[in-house]
């Protein structure tokens, strides 16, 4: 079949056990963003010159190319570094020079999948000779402005189960042609929210691996292993407390299990309410925040009833270890390479 290559799998992710069915789980991170300032005007003028010049570096082993045209973001300038490769996903870009003077003097985003930690530190490495040797010193004073940590369970599916998160009141479901289906759990803007979506996995396959990577690919799904990714994307915020600096890079390992807010309940209870009602898109009904709507439509209500709260309640499943997820989040953190040992 003919499907979007952003549910192909091509990257390896770090197996760490079974849920709590006994299908087998991955984890990894997925993109770590990064912000930091210049020690003093010198070193900002020195780095700005550098990364003007970058697509100038000669390299045998990565090429950097200048984004242009930039309007309405943060920052006036970007670079995106590559492997020398054609066809190489992008592993950093660069944004610096902001517009707003709150905001921080250079961002960093990494694509952490692309690289296992030897490459991550020779990219590091290299980048670090570009800067005249100052890249560690903006590292160590970085913080977090967003990192994507993906849990995958192989051979689960996302219609299985209905999906909430603690406090959050927004959801989306999607099902695009040469796709495959997924959900938006939270709103984009607030420091948690989740996409739960399902994916092929290609990762170590020889036939797939030697096709052109377009848009769309032709893949045989009975020869790929299949699964439902489970992303949590956190974007913390920066706090001017001298008390409060788990969000920067040196506290990594200390960003609270964003699994303790996701909620899963069986499908069981669409089917359970769906016999008191009808709704044309009730098919598409994925989120309990969907599921509530439905219910106070369907009553024509304004609050959900005790009875309706209770039912709810009684259907959530316990599909993940929570706690155990996150006693991986070290193996995770180590693959980042030095990034890790800031």
């Amino acid at each position: 079949m003919l499907l979007n290559k952003k549910n192909i799998e091509f990257c390896h992710s770090n197996r760490i056990g079974k849920d709590n069915k006994g299908q087998v789980t991955k984890m990894r991170i997925d993109k770590l963003s990064l912000v930091s300032n210049f020690e003093n005007l010198q070193d900002e003028d020195l780095i700005y010159k550098k990364l003007d010049i970058m697509d100038k570096q000669k390299s045998k082993r990565y090429r950097v190319q200048i984004i242009r045209g930039i309007f309405g973001k943060p920052y006036i300038k970007a670079i995106v570094i590559k492997y020398i490769a054609k066809k190489s996903p992008v592993l950093l870009r660069i944004d610096y020079k902001p517009i707003n003077l709150k905001t921080g003097s250079i961002r960093f985003d990494f694509n952490p999948q692309h690289m296992p930690p030897n490459k991550m530190n020779k990219l590091l490495h290299w980048l670090d000779k570009c800067f005249s040797e100052k890249l560690y010193a903006l590292l160590t004073t970085s913080w977090i402005t967003r990192i994507d940590v993906a849990y995958d369970i192989y051979g689960d599916k996302l219609n299985n189960y209905l999906w909430g998160l603690v406090r959050a009141e927004k959801s989306k479901y999607y099902d695009k042609p040469n796709g495959l289906p997924g959900l938006l759990i939270g709103s984009t803007r607030s420091a948690l929210h989740f996409l739960c979506y399902e994916k092929v996995d290609v990762y170590g396959n020889d036939r797939v691996n030697t096709l052109k990577k377009k848009r769309l690919m032709n893949i045989d799904l009975n020869e790929c292993k299949q699964f439902l990714r489970i992303e949590a994307r956190i974007k913390p915020k920066k706090s001017l407390s001298k008390t409060k600096t788990n969000c920067f890079l040196v506290n990594i390992l200390n960003i609270d299990n964003p699994f303790d807010r996701l909620q899963i309940y069986s499908s069981r209870l669409k089917r359970i309410i769906k016999k008191t009602g009808k709704n044309d898109s009730y098919s598409e009904i994925l989120s309990i925040v969907d599921l509530k709507k439905y219910i106070l439509q369907k009553n024509k209500a304004s609050r959900l009833t005790r009875k309706d709260v209770d039912l709810i309640r009684q259907h959530q499943v316990a599909l993940l270890n929570k706690a155990e997820i996150w006693d991986h989040w070290p193996k995770c953190v180590k693959r980042l390479g030095v990034l890790a040992q800031i």
